[in-house]
């Protein structure tokens, strides 16, 4: 919901960049909680993602405003991926991943439905809006908040939370592939900086 009020307050560009500043974070705190410091590979790999994400976000214009609202909703949804990131580790050890999304997804969204007060709107009632609704709730937050809790289980959240930035990457080919959109030459060098960093942190040494 932050980061739709920081679209809303800016534009997607700048809530995009500000909503990935979470891997810096992340890095950050689990530095001064296991009092050490990050290593140069996850350290190049947080340059490469905020940099492609920049890249793709501004083409490198920098004449856009930021209003200070925008920025404030932006940083507190990246901190927020530093809560879900962080906060689940040990719960999802003991009581497995999908009890634990399933218990969040339900607080949430009786929290969210008593916020926006959802019994005043009419709601969907044309098929598309339907599939709509469905793909946002089963692919875009049940399967993908499961894998991204898996991950934290396997890899940790500084490199879950840096390799889950190739979601621009991914957003950016299904458009091109069912919408049609074209890119230019910048947005190909965001494209790579992010995935080589996938490439770095899947090294052994």
């Amino acid at each position: 919901m932050l980061i739709f009020l920081s679209i809303k307050l800016s534009n997607a560009a700048i809530a995009t960049i500000l909503q990935y500043t979470s891997p810096a974070f992340i890095m950050i705190y689990m530095a001064v909680i296991n009092k050490k410091f990050p290593t140069k590979l996850e350290i190049l790999s947080l340059f490469l993602v905020m940099g492609g994400v920049f890249i793709l976000a501004t083409h490198l214009k920098f004449d856009f405003a930021i209003p200070k609202e925008a920025i404030v909703f932006g940083l507190i949804s990246a901190l927020c991926i530093l809560v879900y990131s962080i906060t689940p580790i040990n719960i999802n050890k003991k009581y497995g991943i999908l009890t634990t999304l399933s218990y969040g997804l339900i607080i949430g969204g009786i929290l969210a439905a008593l916020i926006n007060k959802n019994w005043i709107h009419y709601g969907v009632k044309d098929i598309d809006g339907l599939f709509a609704i469905f793909g946002t709730v089963f692919f875009g937050t049940i399967i993908s908040f499961s894998f991204y809790m898996k991950g934290l289980s396997i890899l940790g959240p500084t490199k879950t939370s840096l390799l889950a930035a190739v979601e621009p990457v991914a957003s950016a080919f299904f458009i091109y592939l069912f919408l049609g959109q074209r890119y230019v030459f910048l947005d190909y060098i965001g494209f790579i900086m992010i995935l080589s960093c996938t490439i770095l942190l899947a090294r052994r040494k």
